[in-house]
């Protein structure tokens, strides 16, 4: 019995020791690569986007939410962003849940407590049919109006540009607002969107 105990103990002593080891490595190999991307001028950070757009169509105000992943390096900014939006009315009147998945390269200027941006690239579209859509009326009032198109009918590529402003709180937090657009042949649709970021920025 005191053997046992005694293998147990030693089991959750090496246990600890390795673990503290380990936890030290980590710190020190996170703290290695932020301090040669803070020599190299590199920001990466992840954030959480809210807003509102319009597409001059039956929706005036709609709201989109999405993420954005992103890495700036001196003046050049890359973007991988995904926007969802759960009113997407086309030209038909029909309705859909947007998703657009985009890759943006932009330039970013820097200043005392932040930066300034401006992106542009490609989007790609996944629409799928609402079935819970609060214009519900609205279509079905002009159902004899609409033709019926399959899904394959609709543009899938468009033109993502989005304008913005980043604050930093921290070298961790942020706070951002942004003008975005996209510029397809389903509906072009503009709107404005605030953002909390997460990440590491250098400045």
């Amino acid at each position: 019995m005191k053997n046992n105990r005694e293998k147990t103990s030693n089991l959750f002593y090496n246990l600890a020791k390795n673990g503290i080891g380990l936890v030290c490595f980590i710190l020190l190999f996170a703290n290695a690569i932020n301090t040669q991307a803070q020599a190299q001028n590199l920001s990466y950070w992840i954030s959480g986007n809210s807003g509102l757009y319009t597409g001059g169509e039956e929706l005036d105000d709609a709201i989109v939410i999405g993420t954005d992943i992103n890495v700036g390096w001196k003046h050049n900014l890359w973007t991988i962003q995904m926007n969802y939006a759960p009113d997407y009315i086309l030209k038909d009147n029909r309705d859909f849940e947007l998703y657009e998945y985009s890759g943006l390269y932009g330039y970013q200027k820097h200043f005392s407590d932040g930066r300034f941006y401006v992106a542009t690239g490609l989007s790609y579209y996944d629409l799928k049919r609402n079935n819970s859509s609060r214009t519900a009326p609205l279509i079905f009032s002009n159902v004899e109006n609409t033709v019926e198109k399959s899904m394959e009918d609709y543009a899938k590529f468009g033109v993502p540009i989005k304008i913005g402003i980043i604050t930093h709180l921290s070298k961790r937090i942020a706070i951002g607002s942004a003008y975005f657009a996209n510029i397809n042949s389903n509906k072009s649709y503009f709107g404005y969107q605030v953002s909390l970021q997460f990440g590491l920025f250098s400045y």
